[in-house]
């Protein structure tokens, strides 16, 4: 299986940079042949701008060819109610503990809400105990990894609040291949949790604020 990972792309407008960039994501997307294409967070800058481009998001979610694969941020947490139509190809993960099945392959939501740590920690053991030791398990998370020593802007305009905070060793004990994560826009970050085991920011596929500076990327594995 072939991963397109990706967060922070902060749509406001029809056609305006950050939607050409997603519209690039997606042709990249399929020149890789890849199977998902998965978004952590803020796909959107406000839920107001999904409900506005929704139609428009519709079209280019279908037919890719992959399926794509959305967890909510906390600037678009509310876009993905129940009933909302994004796509053909879309996926939403936007309850906690649902996850899509791919052969020997989890993939698995912890969509973002306003939660401290411990209650984030709750869910985490919650997930522990529904994960498979038999199957690679990856996990898409919006939030702040505490083990990382990054600057507040590096996160956009976010102020001085805690965004579901985790440090790596909560995941150590965790059956988790992969924590696909999203929030941190500077740059590309890997992290181990253990051997053979990552934790991945892959930064904002475009600069949302003028000072976030250097090279654009995007994970694909």
């Amino acid at each position: 299986m072939k991963i397109l990972h990706t967060s922070d792309i902060h749509i406001k407008e029809y056609k305006d940079d950050k939607w050409n960039t997603l519209v690039k994501l997606l042709n990249i997307g399929k020149q890789e042949k890849i199977d998902v294409f998965a978004i952590c967070g803020d796909l959107f800058d406000k839920d107001f701008n999904a409900e506005e481009l929704r139609p428009k998001v519709q079209n280019v979610f279908s037919n890719n060819g992959f399926d794509i694969i959305l967890l909510p941020g906390n600037h678009d947490s509310i876009s993905y109610q129940k009933g909302y139509f994004f796509g053909d190809d879309v996926i939403l993960l936007n309850i906690f503990d649902e996850y899509k099945e791919y052969d020997n392959i989890c993939i698995w939501g912890l969509p973002f809400e306003p939660m401290e740590r411990k209650d984030v920690l709750t869910k985490l053991r919650l997930l522990g105990k529904k994960l498979n030791p038999e199957k690679i398990n990856i996990l898409l998370y919006h939030g702040e990894l505490l083990d990382a020593v990054f600057s507040r802007k590096d996160f956009g305009d976010e102020g001085i609040e805690r965004y579901m905070p985790v440090m790596l060793s909560d995941f150590e004990k965790l059956n988790l291949h992969y924590v696909l994560a999203g929030h941190f826009h500077s740059k590309f970050d890997i992290r181990q949790i253990g051997p053979n085991r990552y934790f991945v920011y892959p930064g904002s596929p475009i600069s949302i604020k003028k000072s976030e500076i250097g090279r654009r990327k995007i994970n694909i594995f």
